[in-house]
């Protein structure tokens, strides 16, 4: 709610506040629905890039909650950036297939340096403005937009046997309703690791938290003491 509202106007009015459910699985699920035409449209490959692009947007957003772990400051990546994202892709899915009308077209031919470029320095890395978050988001965008994500051993996250860390494979199919399937089927429970996070993370994340409640009931407790006082 923005501050500006007068407070008579809030009181007087019944306000609901939807929230998007937080984590990668709720993250990709919501991109892969957001889109239902575009990716059933022809060619096949282009529901596998859809599904690189909704990991990518999952892990820079849900990234946001481990500032300045994460990413060096709290960036606005939304819906504007994924929706940018799409469009750019579409394009270059579109003017590689066969006369840009839905022919099928071979991995190998897609431009991906063209949409890793796009992605990495105008659409995501137009938000950044930090060398070392920039070097991470190309890091994203340089490991899954590549034609290897076509290949059975591609993983969207690399098994960790100390860690107790299952890879994550991408479907075999591409349809939406596989790929939401497969969503589906994803732990309910994110590890930081999905994020290219060390193990630990979660608990310098709570641990910060823990921090801020301190300080903020602190200078609720000054501030009462001085209003006391008064």
């Amino acid at each position: 709610i923005n501050p500006k509202l007068p407070s008579n106007m809030v009181r007087a009015s019944r306000v609901f506040l939807y929230e998007a459910a937080a984590g990668v699985k709720a993250s990709v699920k919501r991109t892969l629905q957001n889109f239902p035409a575009r990716m059933e449209a022809a060619p096949s490959q282009r529901g596998r890039v859809y599904l690189l692009l909704a990991w990518l947007h999952a892990v820079t957003q849900e990234r946001l909650r481990y500032a300045p772990l994460g990413w060096s400051k709290r960036y606005e990546f939304g819906e504007p950036d994924l929706r940018t994202a799409a469009d750019t892709i579409d394009t270059w899915i579109d003017a590689t297939s066969s006369s840009g009308r839905g022919g099928e077209v071979d991995p190998v031919d897609l431009p991906w340096e063209a949409m890793r470029s796009l992605l990495s320095k105008s659409v995501y890395g137009g938000r950044i403005d930090n060398e070392i978050d920039q070097r991470l988001l190309e890091a994203f965008v340089g490991r899954l937009f590549t034609e290897k994500s076509f290949l059975p051993t591609f993983t969207l996250v690399k098994a960790d046997d100390e860690a107790g860390v299952p890879a994550i494979k991408p479907p075999k199919g591409t349809s939406r309703s596989e790929l939401l399937q497969w969503a589906d089927s994803l732990p309910d429970a994110q590890l930081p690791t999905w994020l290219g996070l060390p193990a630990n993370a979660e608990v310098v994340l709570l641990t910060n938290r823990a921090k801020m409640l301190t300080v903020n009931t602190m200078k609720l407790q000054v501030r009462a003491c001085v209003c006391v006082g008064v």
